[in-house]
Order: C-alpha cells, then sequence, then structure tokens
C-alpha cells in the first residue's frame, strides 16, 4: 500500500479500532496524536472529518476552527517518516495519519500497529472509482491483514 495515507493507530492504547477521523479529535487520546506538518495534510483530513469535500471545502472557517481545536490534542506535528516511526514505536503517540507503506514496517518490526481503512478515510469524485477503490483496498487489506 505504498503512496497511501491512513490513519495509524496502536492496537494494544485505541479501542474500539477507528471508524473515522473523528478519533484524531478525541480528547481521550489528548497528547499522543501526531500529525502532519504540512497544510494540505491539515485541510484535507480536517475536511474529511467534517463531512466536507477536501477538494471543494465550503466553509473555511469551521474547518480552521476544527484544526485549532484538534491543535490543543497534537503531541508533534511530524515531518519526516523516520520521525513518525520513532514515536509509534517508543509508544509517545496512539495515532495520526501516517503512509501505509511505513505503517506495514513498523507491523513487520513488531510494533502494534493499525490502519483504519474505508470509504469514510476517503476522498472520492466518481462511482467508477470508488467501487475500483473499494476492491483494490480490499485486495491491499487481504494481502496485509494478517501478516506477521
Amino acid at each position: 500500500m505504498f503512496g497511501t495515507t491512513a490513519l495509524t493507530y496502536n492496537t494494544e492504547s485505541v479501542k474500539p479500532k477507528p471508524d473515522s477521523w473523528a478519533a484524531c479529535w478525541d480528547k481521550n487520546y489528548a497528547k499522543k496524536l501526531s500529525m502532519n506538518e504540512l497544510a494540505w495534510y491539515r485541510v484535507f483530513t480536517t475536511a474529511l472529518y467534517l463531512g466536507e469535500d477536501p477538494n471543494n471545502v465550503k466553509d473555511w472557517n469551521r474547518l480552521w476552527n476544527a484544526v485549532r481545536d484538534q491543535h490543543k490534542l497534537v503531541l508533534k506535528y511530524w515531518s519526516s517518516g523516520m520521525e513518525m516511526q520513532q514515536l509509534f514505536t517508543n509508544r509517545e503517540i496512539y495515532l495520526g495519519e501516517f503512509w501505509s507503506g511505513r505503517t506495514l514496517n513498523l507491523k513487520d518490526k513488531g510494533v502494534p500497529v493499525g490502519e483504519a481503512v474505508g470509504a469514510q478515510f476517503l476522498a472520492l469524485k466518481e462511482a467508477e472509482w470508488a467501487a475500483w477503490s473499494q476492491q483494490v483496498t480490499a485486495w491491499e487489506l487481504a494481502q496485509y491483514a494478517d501478516a506477521p
């Protein structure tokens, strides 16, 4: 799943498995959350959290207010994959948006992480593309779901 970003979480500390980006605004995870430092990541995941189209945000004030609310919960805004991997490995954080390839690498090293995936985590424009991506995601999950 190289090239995708998902909600990555510590499978021992986050129960139940997150079912939306709302987990990144949950006060139970205050200072156990790390998000990417890039502004477009902030816009993208916050728009999805609010039910907005990240490619066509209608209410920018609401979006930036949600970003400010989340800021109070964030331990660190990460800037490199290695930095995020260390935060998970050292158990300094419980969840955050992260690259799927790096998450798989952490799993391979025995770090208790998983990915929350599904349509609620994606911005889809075309019904055909949505159906195709669900099939690809299902195949990818079948390949890696029980990987040691």
